[in-house]
């Protein structure tokens, strides 16, 4: 199962903070390798969209969304992290894209916009923090 990294990006790297997008990303990934390990396989694959992106700066924007999509597509569900997800569009686009294809989000963490209907509906779950997203995903995608 291979899972897109969603969440806040450009606004991190605007407010040279680039670390808050990658820590959590880094951390969940580092969960389900662990949670891997334990089970004897790789059940658990992640795509992370802050890999290269200091490079990716230089192309388009039709570039980086088409980028995007092609991994979204390339996914089975995704994680969201909803901490400044108001300051981030790209992530909006992302979840709505999965709504539309009918792919699980889930999500962690808190945002003003979280719990506004048209945002809602585009989240199948919604965990406290990582290690909820962990165990959820253990009890839902590992039989």
């Amino acid at each position: 199962m291979k899972i897109y990294l969603c969440g806040a990006i450009t606004y991190h790297w605007e407010n040279r903070e680039l670390h808050k997008a990658v820590d959590w990303r880094i951390k969940l990934r580092e969960k389900l390798e662990e949670l891997n390990k334990t089970i004897g396989k790789k059940q658990f694959k992640c795509f992370d969209p802050t890999y290269n992106y200091k490079d990716n700066l230089e192309f388009s924007s039709m570039s980086v969304v088409l980028q995007n999509k092609h991994y979204l597509d390339q996914c089975d569900l995704m994680v969201v992290n909803a901490d400044d997800l108001e300051h981030s569009p790209g992530s909006m686009f992302e979840i709505f894209y999965y709504y539309i294809k009918q792919k699980p989000v889930i999500a962690f963490g808190s945002s003003k916009i979280i719990s506004q209907p048209h945002v809602e509906c585009g989240i199948s779950e919604h965990v406290t923090g990582i290690k909820e997203v962990v165990n959820y995903l253990h009890s839902m995608y590992l039989q």
